[in-house]
Order: C-alpha cells, then sequence, then structure tokens
C-alpha cells in the first residue's frame, strides 16, 4: 500500500472520529443561528481590519477604536454557547490532529535547519539584492 493509499484510508477514519463529528456539529449549529453566524462574521471581519493596520498607526485612534469594537465582539463571542462549542470542538479536532502527526513524524529525522530553504522569509529573488 502507498503512502498515498495510507493517507486516504487516514482521512476515512478522521472523518468519521468523534472530534471531526463534534467539530462539524458546533459548524451546524453555528451557522443555523443567524445571530452566532453574524457574530462570528462580524468578529472576523474586525479581526481582519485590525491586523490590516500598518503597525506605525498602533497609538492612532482610529486603531484604538478598532481594539476596543474588537474586544467587546471577542467577549461576546465568549459569551456565545454555540461560538464556545465550536472553539471547544476546534481545540479537540486540532490537537486530534497534532497528535496524528506526531505519530506519523515520530520517525522522520531531518535537521531543521533545512526546513529554512522554504521558509516565507527565505529569499524570494525578487528584491534586486542579489544582482
Amino acid at each position: 500500500m502507498s503512502g498515498i493509499d495510507l493517507a486516504k484510508e487516514l482521512n476515512k477514519v478522521i472523518v468519521n472520529s468523534k472530534e471531526y463529528i463534534q467539530l462539524k456539529e458546533a459548524e451546524m449549529k453555528v451557522f443555523s443561528n443567524i445571530r452566532s453566524e453574524n457574530l462570528l462574521k462580524n468578529f472576523i471581519e474586525k479581526q481582519s481590519d485590525f491586523q490590516s493596520m500598518p503597525k506605525e498607526l498602533n497609538n492612532d485612534n482610529n486603531i484604538n477604536k478598532i481594539r476596543l469594537e474588537l474586544m467587546d465582539l471577542y467577549n461576546r463571542v465568549e459569551e456565545n454557547a454555540d461560538l464556545q462549542l465550536l472553539m471547544e470542538s476546534l481545540d479537540n479536532f486540532i490537537n486530534y490532529k497534532e497528535d496524528i502527526m506526531k505519530v506519523i513524524d515520530s520517525n522522520i529525522n531531518l535537521n531543521p535547519d533545512i526546513y529554512m530553504l522554504k521558509a516565507k522569509k527565505s529569499c524570494n529573488k525578487k528584491c534586486g539584492g542579489c544582482k
């Protein structure tokens, strides 16, 4: 059996796991409740607005306003039972997948430095500095 075939079998196991099933149920619960869905969408949108602000505007009134709105939205997210269940289910699923990856990677012994060849901060050959 090839690695791809094993991965396909593992995918079936994951999709039928209690962690994945609980996550999908929590997801459906959020998206079937318009208040929970809108709260999630508003939080994600405000978070995106905040993250896209230039760092030099950190003390600007606009960014402080967005920061306060984001904190208020996060408090409301934490108080929402549907979103709490979704976050807990997502944490459980992520932990489950991480446990699987630890087993997969357990006998793969590579020097971590070689991964820098593919790191996003490595040379992208577009800066013009190598001419």
